[in-house]
Formats: structure tokens, sequence, C-alpha cells
């Protein structure tokens, strides 16, 4: 399927695969480059829901996906190495309109912020994708219950500037000795309306820490 998901998340998922306008960039972030056949999966689906979009599966670890050929996926993937601490240096600022990330935020890499991983790093991962959405972008994240429990995520959700559409918890669709048991799927969309210096709306975090900057300064 997608990854390591629960049994009621493919019908939430593939409802906004539907929904993806015309030349819509969709970003697999911490794609997880040992799922080949799940990512072949997302590529087949964009083939049939989207065929005019982009997909860009972005990873610290490429080697194994680098050279795959996506056939049949949408008009064009891109597997790219990718911080995702740092990922709009890499595909821009409000570049995506969709960001699924399955697994990433309970699985960051030591190397991911200076602060290292685990929820230290949940602030700047949730800003980038906050800045690599376009206004109308959603982010879809998934998780194990267990290892990113939602009553403590949630809130850096909404201080990073995101609205909860949707959530649901079910049985993992794999072994839940594998992957850690019951599964839940947030969709969430970017609910900050006002705007950088450049115009682009900034994620209320990425603000805040601005103008502790400026103060020092």
């Amino acid at each position: 399927m997608y990854g390591n998901i629960g049994t009621d998340d493919p019908e939430t998922i593939e409802s906004y695969l539907k929904r993806l306008p015309r030349n819509a960039v969709v970003v697999n972030l911490g794609c997880g480059p040992n799922i080949t056949r799940d990512l072949h999966h997302l590529a087949r689906a964009l083939w049939r829901f989207q065929f005019h979009s982009t997909l860009i599966l972005a990873d610290l670890e490429i080697e194994l996906i680098k050279d795959q050929v996506w056939v049949p996926g949408p008009a064009k993937v891109r597997v790219l190495a990718v911080n995702a601490a740092t990922a709009t240096q890499q595909l821009g600022k409000a570049s995506a309109d969709l960001v699924v990330a399955f697994g990433l935020f309970g699985d960051l890499s030591h190397s991911t912020t200076p602060k290292g991983t685990g929820k230290a790093a949940w602030p700047a991962v949730l800003c980038e994708c906050f800045e690599l959405l376009k206004s109308t972008g959603a982010i879809i994240v998934g998780n194990s219950c267990e290892r990113q429990p939602f009553e403590e995520f949630k809130p850096v959700l909404e201080m990073a500037g995101f609205s909860v559409l949707h959530y649901h918890e079910s049985a993992p669709i794999h072994d839940s000795s594998i992957c850690g048991g019951r599964r839940y799927l947030a969709v969430c969309r970017k609910r900050d309306k006002r705007a950088g210096r450049n115009g682009q709306r900034r994620s209320p975090l990425r603000r805040s820490s601005q103008r502790v900057r400026d103060r020092k300064t």
C-alpha cells in the first residue's frame, strides 16, 4: 500500500489524491527508500488519479531508489536527497500541493536538526512543511499511536500554523510488532494568513524565532 499505515487510511489518502489539480506537486517527505513497493503504489495511484502531476520522493537516503523506473506513474517523478528540516532550500517555498509523511515524525534522523531527533525536531520540520505548501495545500501525516502520540504532536502542528481537518485511528495493515500497533492518520491545512516580507505565508513558529533573533540584534 502506502507504507506502514492503518487499514482505514487508503480511502482517505486516495480521496485527496483525486482532488489534486492538474500539474500538482506531491512531496513524499521521508519516503523511506526501503519500501520500494509502497512507493511504486503511490506513483501508480497518481498515474490513476492525476497523471499530469509531479511526484517528489524525498529522503536523506536515496541510493536504493534513485535509479528506479516509476512505471506506471505520473508525468514526472523526481528522487531527491532532502533533509526534512531544510526541504525548502531544494524544493522552494509554496511549491507543493500535497505533502505526505508516513512515519516521518516518529523516525527522524539524528542529523535532521542540530537539536537532534525525536520531538525536538518536530517544530523545525513542521515549519518547513508549512512553507513548502501552497496556500491551498495539505499535509497528510500518519504514524504509530504509540511511537508518536497525537496528543503530543497536535499542539506542535497547531503552533506551526496548521489546522487538523481530519483524524482517525485504525489497526495496522502490516504486522503490529513491526509497525508499533494502532496507526493514526491526520489531514491538515495551513491556517495562518499573514505573509512574510517576500509575500509568502510564514509559520507562526518561524515568525516567533525571527522575533527572538531580531531582539538579540
